[in-house]
């Protein structure tokens, strides 16, 4: 899994070229399904051609702009480690790719900014967090969303909490040395600082002082990675590294009051994350669930501090006036906005000169500093294809 946070998010939001392309496909895990995922993409470059020469692109050019996604279409080891969903963004001079657990629609996209719509579920509203999974043989970090988790495998973390703390005392050391051996016979040389089932009391029978300077380590590393970040962080492990973890914490969005118990490295990738969006759900709900009786209110009351008008959405969030946004994922508008005179014209189908509205929407509003929630339809809080809340009443008429 790749890593894209929300200054990665502002710096694809703020990038205007002639042309930025936008990419989008789901992707598949299992190996005996992942030659489908070279079909889509190779399918979806087509796509991009197509749309490209119409702009009027020569062959060559779009040849060159498409170089990077011809030679990763022809990388098997990087289709191989795959997420739920794939994206790709690309300019005349330069390109991304990532790998991510949000499982997207296709698409593609030849337009004078980045399609960026379907990034926001993961990112911009309430559906991301962070694992961190402790246990006496391994510590790793996660990042989730209510499809499932994927291993942040570029987190330098130190390693597992039995043998830093053997390698913190020499007569442990030489424990963990000897069992590794065989010396005593053991079956598969293990020592009890990797073993199972006794572990746990031996763990409470250890100076919290020389637990809590390892987490000391992990939450500098956490720091470290995560320092862009504001998606909540939750632990998962046995209950007695709760406290002792709190303490040492200095990540602003931990959890503190929760733990995913029990050993997290006897769960399958599946079985953790039921467990952990179990703890998270409600989490997530809560906020949503304000914002959209936030806007309800508004909206009812008819105080002009809410709409469900994509004309006057566009414009507020153009002008910095939207705080809350309400989108759904997988509905697009066209129509061109004009920011000197603050005029959108819808277009009943796509035109050359057409841009996303919704999607310029979302982006000029967390550009701004609001909250995106990127939803499916029925989730809306109204039956329209936008609500925004605003910072303040604004009469949009005088705009």
């Amino acid at each position: 899994m790749d890593i894209l946070d929300r200054e990665v998010l502002k710096d694809l939001a703020s990038t205007t070229a002639a042309p930025c392309v936008s990419i989008f496909m789901p992707s598949q895990r299992v190996e005996a399904e992942q030659p489908q995922n070279i079909i889509r993409f190779k399918n979806l470059l087509r796509e991009v051609r197509k749309q490209a020469t119409e702009r009027g692109m020569k062959a060559a050019e779009v040849d060159d702009l498409l170089q990077p996604a011809t030679d990763l279409q022809d990388d098997a080891t990087y289709w191989r480690s795959m997420s739920d969903g794939f994206c790709a963004f690309l300019t005349p001079d330069s390109y991304e790719f990532y790998r991510l657990p949000v499982d997207f629609g296709e698409t593609a996209i030849v337009a004078d900014h980045f399609y960026l719509k379907p990034l926001f579920p993961l990112i911009a509203s309430n559906n991301r967090f962070f694992v961190l999974a402790l246990s006496q043989n391994t510590v790793r970090l996660f990042m989730g969303t209510h499809y499932g988790l994927d291993q942040v495998e570029e987190a330098k973390i130190p390693e597992g909490i039995a043998e830093a703390l053997a390698y913190d005392d020499p007569e442990q050391q030489l424990q963990v040395r000897s069992h590794r051996t065989g010396g005593d016979g053991g079956v598969g040389g293990e020592s009890i600082y990797h073993g199972q089932g006794s572990g746990e009391q031996e763990f409470k029978s250890k100076p919290q002082t020389r637990l809590k300077r390892y987490f000391r380590e992990i939450d500098a590393s956490i720091q470290d990675i995560l320092q862009n970040e504001t998606a909540p962080l939750v632990l998962a492990g046995v209950e007695y590294y709760l406290p002792i973890y709190r303490e040492v914490n200095s990540y602003p969005h931990f959890l503190s009051d929760q733990i995913v118990a029990g050993n997290p490295d006897q769960l399958t990738a599946h079985e953790l994350h039921q467990k952990v969006w179990s703890v998270m759900e409600p989490h997530f709900t809560e906020a949503q669930t304000e914002a959209i009786t936030q806007f309800q209110n508004h909206f009812e009351q008819g105080n002009g501090r809410a709409s469900a008008s994509v004309e006057d959405v566009v414009k507020s969030a153009a002008f910095g006036r939207v705080d809350t946004l309400f989108t759904p994922v997988d509905e697009v508008i066209w129509g061109a906005f004009d920011d000197e005179a603050g005029s959108v014209t819808l277009h009943g189908a796509r035109q050359q000169e057409s841009v996303e509205l919704l999607n310029l929407a979302a982006m000029h509003t967390f550009t701004n500093g609001g909250t995106v929630h990127a939803l499916k339809r029925e989730n809306m809080p109204v039956d329209e294809p936008v609500a925004a809340t605003y910072r303040y009443a604004a009469d949009l008429s005088a705009a």
